[in-house]
């Protein structure tokens, strides 16, 4: 249980909410006492003292502080005398003052109310009414005689109201009832009390500084949580609320509208619309962007539309809980795509763990939960609040506990960043993909407005189909986009299709409407089969038929054209090894694994074998381009360079290159000297750059090959040297470590004896004397040859005698003691039967920095994981 653990939780930030903020700016700031009041007797007192000034105004009717506390008395008497105190009561009205006087009439009755959006689908309005069951209904007769059924009792805005007591409910009672905008499935009604309300207008009023000067304009709906807080907050600080249709007035109504207005709340996708139509109006002083993850890009597109001295405040929360909140200052420094979600909220706690309910550590990906007295109450369910849903800590019955089902992680700096949805995450040939995250990729791209992904099931895996609005002939964007991607994003993360069409479907909310998505693409499946049928009359020639029967083995598919590229369709590393193997044995040529990148077609690779396209061997593989001081990534024991490119790719600033050794192509025996390598490796260098300083880093055996790289060029040559996991043999371990090492692989096989069926001991036994006294043997050099496994049974010959190869090298080579600085990425989740390899580098630098990225040995350069790994690499260039 999370409660149970130890010290997951993060308390809070450190900075006040105001922190980059409008700091000078004179308000009245509220306390925890301003929660215990009722938002009727709160509204009463700002009347009181703002009688005369323009409370709400939605372009047609325009209602003074004292006019909406009579108009909303009036109705709350009306709602205590004809309703009971438990009924649900419904609200059923246009963007306009009639909602708001609605709205404050149930708050002055202590009745709980559910706001419905008479733009959001009818079928939605439908499924809402069903599971709220709703007393009464506050709304126009037209409103209420199409959707709501005649049995349900209606009552009008305005009227003439008897005298009636009125009690308002206590803080932590239920007050109002939200349902979700329902994007993957049925609508949950979400209870939450007059305390959580007012704390989110608490925490934005001392952020904002809100005062009686201001003037809001919320585009969002009444139906949500961020349209209830801007509505609210506007009318107790006895500022001015301003309205509009958003579905109505249109991207340019809501232009015009903004003249005069200080403040507005939108979702990002509104605001790239509007920032085209013109510029934003001077009176502008904070603009806060949340409801879904906001990038860099729109960050900077914003700073250039709004006047110079307007905030930019992201707030992230939830219709469950405030969360966290920060404003941007200008000068942030950033290497992702996304901007964080801010700093955790006072009064909160936060907690990010894995599937385990563990805490895990800052840099790793996890579920965020909260712990907090402003988590909403429960679900609505049968007339009543269903608390289950967000069970109360034990060890602070105040404190609910939700879990977001949002995915994010720990920066250095105390932010939070979003990585994508829990509930989004999908497995693509054993790897787990967040969509969102080529969502954020592909909106960074600048020709496309919008995107979104839909994860496609075909047979036990996913592909990930891309939906995007861009700006120009969308066939040149498209594969100009798809370029792009291939060079900076893992394998499993490129999509295989790429559709540009008019408009994402969105819900009135604003969120990705994934039952439309998945209609849109089931069309476009069916334009994709009647594309690919004629395809097996284009191949040309023998060598063309034959490598097309290669990729409808691989790719399981009946007809694949000549043109299509191999990683549209879905090819990643393992595919490409098994495909040249393959080609290798049936074409009886030699073709290097890299060949791919160049060729990635049916009819490229038949040129190359046919030889009417010119290859040649190079240690050197370029991965990417950029303007800067190259890097150079030594490959790992397989010798090829396929593993470095998803990461390799995502480094970013000037070019990187991967050395691959030499015999990938067949064409050369390889190598199985460390010093051999490196002084071949230098010698392909040096040839294209001259002069250093050189950036070298190795993954896991190329750490070597890279370490002994640098101590032949000297500490003053080498600009970086990174070693990413790499270990040297036993002998070189320290002893005290070693001992322990061989113990634990003694347990090890003790524990694995006990789970064996008796017949198969004997054998176990066996195996386990003969590799601990290997281990021991080799350790006091009275074995003077490794023992060097298989690379495995899928490796084709070629690629067997370059693992066997590099693997002889690594295991016979000393490292000396290098004179200069070398940083250690290391996974969190380290091998349990090898040594520390801080432990054997720590007397061989000068200097050794350590960083601790996600993952194990292997995956600690794949997907997120490998983005941590880029970064680090890409900040030692600088």
């Amino acid at each position: 249980m999370l409660h149970r653990l130890a010290s997951p939780w993060i308390n809070q930030s450190t900075h006040p909410l105001d922190w980059n903020g409008p700091t000078d700016r004179p308000f009245a700031a509220w306390t925890d006492a301003d929660l215990e009041v009722p938002v009727a007797v709160l509204f009463e007192r700002v009347a009181a003292r703002h009688a005369d000034r323009i409370a709400v105004d939605d372009g047609t009717v325009q209602l003074t502080y004292v006019d909406l506390l009579s108009a909303a008395r009036a109705l709350g008497m009306r709602l205590a005398r004809e309703t009971a105190p438990e009924e649900l009561i419904g609200i059923l009205l246009p963007t306009s003052a009639d909602f708001i006087v609605a709205m404050l009439g149930c708050l002055f009755a202590g009745r709980i109310f559910v706001p419905l959006d008479l733009h959001y689908p009818k079928a939605w309005i439908a499924n809402v009414l069903a599971d709220a069951k709703p007393g009464a209904i506050i709304g126009g007769e037209a409103e209420i005689d199409e959707l709501v059924s005649p049995d349900i009792r209606r009552i009008a805005v305005r009227g003439i109201a008897e005298i009636h007591p009125l009690e308002q409910s206590g803080p932590d009672a239920p007050t109002v009832v939200l349902f979700t905008s329902g994007s993957t499935g049925r609508p949950k009604g979400i209870v939450n009390s007059q305390r959580a309300l007012l704390r989110r207008v608490q925490q934005y009023v001392n952020a904002a500084h809100v005062n009686e000067t201001d003037r809001f304009l919320p585009l969002s709906s009444e139906c949500t949580i961020a349209g209830l807080r801007e509505r609210i907050t506007a009318l107790l600080t006895g500022a001015t609320l301003e309205l509009v249709g958003v579905q109505q007035a249109g991207a340019r109504g809501i232009l015009d509208r903004l003249d005069g207005v200080t403040m507005i709340y939108a979702v990002p996708a509104l605001l790239r619309t509007l920032m085209p139509l013109g510029p934003a109006p001077s009176s502008l002083r904070v603009v806060r962007v949340g409801g879904e993850a906001v990038l860099w890009s729109d960050v900077e597109a914003l700073r250039s539309w709004l006047p110079q001295d307007c905030l930019i405040e992201l707030g992230y929360s939830s219709t469950e809980a405030p969360i966290m909140q920060w404003f941007v200052p200008k000068n942030a420094q950033h290497t992702d795509v996304r901007v964080p979600l801010g700093h955790p909220l006072h009064g909160n706690a936060l907690a990010i763990v894995d599937a385990a309910d563990r805490s895990v550590t800052p840099g790793e990906t996890g579920e965020l939960v909260v712990r907090s007295p402003y988590v909403a109450l429960g679900h609505w369910r049968d007339g009543a609040c269903n608390g289950d849903a967000f069970p109360p800590d034990p060890s602070d019955p105040s404190a609910r506990i939700l879990l977001t089902g949002d995915l994010v992680r720990l920066g250095d700096d105390g932010l939070i960043a979003l990585v994508g949805r829990k509930d989004r995450q999908i497995k693509i040939r054993g790897q787990r993909v967040e969509p969102a995250e080529l969502e954020a990729a592909l909106r960074a791209e600048l020709p496309v407005r919008e995107a979104a992904v839909y994860p496609r099931a075909v047979g036990r895996s996913h592909w990930l189909i891309a939906y995007v609005e861009v700006a120009g002939e969308a066939e040149c964007v498209v594969t100009r986009i798809k370029d792009s991607l291939r060079g900076t994003l893992p394998f499993a993360l490129q999509p295989q299709r790429i559709h540009a069409i008019p408009s994402i479907p969105r819900l009135a909310s604003g969120k990705l409407d994934m039952a439309a998505l998945a209609a849109l693409d089931a069309e476009y499946q069916l334009l994709e089969v009647t594309n690919d049928k004629p395809v097996e009359a284009r191949l040309l020639g023998e060598t063309e038929e034959i490598i097309a029967g290669i990729w409808r083995r691989l790719f399981a598919r009946d007809a694949i054209d000549r043109k299509s590229d191999f990683f549209d369709l879905g090819g990643d590393s393992l595919m490409t090894i098994n495909l040249m193997f393959e080609i290798e044995q049936t074409l009886a040529v030699s073709l290097p694994v890299t060949a791919i990148y160049d060729a990635p077609t049916i009819a490229g690779l038949a040129a190359l074998v046919d030889g009417n396209a010119e290859t040649f061997f190079s240690p050197l593989v370029k991965i990417s381009d950029g303007i800067g001081d190259p890097l150079f990534i030594v490959h790992g024991v397989g010798g090829n360079v396929m593993e470095l490119f998803g990461f390799g790719r995502a480094i970013g600033g000037g070019p990187v290159y991967g050395l691959q050794a030499l015999g990938v192509d067949g064409n050369a025996a390889p190598l199985d000297d460390v010093v051999e390598m490196a002084s071949l490796y230098l010698e392909a260098i040096q040839d294209i750059y001259p002069i250093g300083p050189y950036h070298l880093a190795g993954y896991s055996s190329g750490g070597l090959i890279a370490f002994e790289m640098a101590r032949m060029l000297g500490k003053e040559e080498v600009g970086s040297l990174t070693l990413i996991d790499s270990q040297t043999n036993e002998r070189q371990w320290p002893l005290r470590a070693w001992l322990g090492l061989l113990l634990a692989r003694a347990r090890h096989h003790v524990t694995a004896l006990r789970a064996m069926p008796m017949q198969d001991r004997l054998r176990h036994i066996m195996r386990a004397i003969t590799s601990l006294t290997h281990h021991v043997l080799w350790r006091t050099s009275m074995e003077q040859t490794p023992h060097i496994p298989d690379a495995g049974p899928q490796t084709s010959p070629v690629l067997e005698a370059v693992f066997q190869a590099t693997l002889r090298a690594v295991t016979r080579y000393r490292p000396g003691r290098y004179r200069g600085a070398v940083t250690l990425l290391l996974p969190a989740i380290a091998d349990p039967y090898r040594a520390d390899p801080q432990l054997i580098w720590r007397n061989r630098a000068a200097a050794l920095a350590v960083h601790v990225v996600a993952g194990d040995h292997r995956t600690m350069i794949r997907d997120a994981n490998g983005s941590e790994v880029a970064a680090v690499l890409g900040a030692l260039r600088h």
